[in-house]
């Protein structure tokens, strides 16, 4: 018989709408339902008696512990991936990690489509799709600027390790998603939402777009100081006010990137993230700061390891290159295309046959009916999807271009190591 997460975890595979039931059965699709990350913020709000609108909660049975918190910490993982994390576990009998889920309990919930780290967020923070907030990938085609620009550093795609140009020609990143992030509406409401970030992203256009009407904003630069400031910001949160702190840790997704999820280095780092956790902030909060008091940790994505053979660089395949009128977007892993007037068929086979069949396309029609962006686009977003997307099976990518860093670990796509998440909440 089958325990309640096993049952959780297959019925995540279940979540297939008709048009998209050919592809590969480890493709998992977001479930926007009430089991998807989209619906945490929804939830959180919920619990601290307030309202967000745009997605429905968790379902009951994930979320039924969450009731009663007045004070609500919330981590996210960059870059962790339920299959990955399972199998860390099994590795790693003596983690610390085995002593957090003993306090509380996990559950695997899906990422959103594309399974990337700025799609995620904005859900995060604004508690709304995809479709709705508009930020569909990592590389995202704004026509009003006509470029395509990066939406972590949000400069045109090929400034590399350049920030924030895009605001000298006139983007507003507080305005960018229209629609409030979760410390505008929430603070309406009487919540309290404090934020903690690596220094080095506070006043970045992401940041700011996300974290409007936070209460208060700290940096920390590294794991030592982010435990430690995880646990002076949850002291410090107001007893006769609910209360809402948003903390994100990125270095397993860089590392991912790095050395790929299935490295020694990614075990060693959620080793020593889970006994920070352990040490350094769970042992040390007073019974009082407990009380009430109700710890989410959730993760936006997971991770593939991809083979340099099996990567796709646009600008190396004449015939590929030819029969596109502007740079690729979104994602390698989920790449949209902007094909030439009755060229698609063509597209179409050729990805297929210098892939042997390892990349899916589908339609334009197919990825939005089918609510892979968790509803249908705004007239606004239209042109921030091409006539095509790729998904690409595990091992497999695509680029416009041949990068500075290649990357080994890579996601965006719904391969199920990408797309299923944990997601942990303890009642301190």
């Amino acid at each position: 018989m089958r325990t309640p997460t096993e049952q959780a975890f297959a019925a995540l595979y279940d979540e297939r709408p008709e048009a998209l039931q050919r592809l590969p059965p480890e493709f998992v699709m977001p479930a926007y339902g009430g089991r998807s990350i989209a619906s945490i913020p929804a939830t959180m709000a919920s619990v601290l008696e307030a309202d967000l609108p745009g997605m429905p909660p968790l379902a009951p049975d994930i979320s039924e512990s969450w009731q009663g918190a007045r004070k609500v910490v919330f981590v996210l993982l960059d870059g962790v991936g339920y299959l990955r994390f399972r199998r860390f576990l099994e590795e790693n009998p003596d983690s610390s990690w085995h002593r957090i889920l003993e306090r509380g309990s996990m559950t695997p919930i899906t990422s959103v489509f594309p399974s990337t780290t700025t799609n995620a967020l904005t859900t995060i923070w604004t508690g709304r799709p995809p479709a709705f907030h508009g930020v569909l990938g990592y590389h995202l085609y704004l026509k009003q600027f006509g470029v395509v620009i990066n939406t972590i550093t949000f400069s045109p795609w090929f400034e590399y390790g350049k920030r924030n140009v895009m605001e000298e020609y006139g983007l507003v990143p507080e305005g960018f998603v229209q629609t409030h992030p979760i410390g505008v509406v929430l603070g309406a409401q009487g919540v309290t939402v404090d934020v903690l970030t690596y220094h080095g992203f506070i006043g970045s256009c992401l940041s700011r777009m996300h974290t409007r009407g936070a209460h208060r904003i700290r940096g920390y630069i590294a794991l030592s100081d982010f435990a430690v400031a995880l646990r002076q910001m949850t002291e410090e949160l107001p007893h006769d006010r609910r209360s809402l702190l948003m903390a994100y840790w990125a270095p397993v997704d860089t590392l991912s990137h790095a050395y790929g999820p299935s490295s020694e280095v990614w075990d060693a780092e959620m080793r020593l993230m889970g006994r920070a956790l352990e040490e350094e902030f769970l042992s040390k909060l007073s019974g009082k700061v407990r009380q009430d008091t109700l710890l989410v940790i959730v993760a936006d994505h997971g991770h593939v390891d991809i083979l340099e053979k099996q990567t796709i660089r646009v600008q190396e395949h004449p015939a590929l290159y030819g029969a596109l009128s502007m740079p690729t977007a979104w994602e390698s892993r989920a790449t949209t295309l902007y094909v030439k007037p009755g060229r698609e068929a063509e597209v179409r086979e050729y990805l297929h046959h210098v892939s042997g069949g390892a990349i899916e396309v589908i339609s334009r029609e197919n990825a939005l009916e089918s609510g892979l962006l968790g509803g249908p686009l705004p007239p606004e977003y239209e042109d921030r999807i091409g006539n095509l997307v790729a998904l690409s099976r595990r091992g497999w990518a695509i680029e416009w271009a041949r990068p500075r860093h290649p990357l080994i670990g890579r996601h965006g796509g719904l391969d199920e190591q990408e797309m299923i998440v944990p997601l942990i909440s303890v009642r301190l």
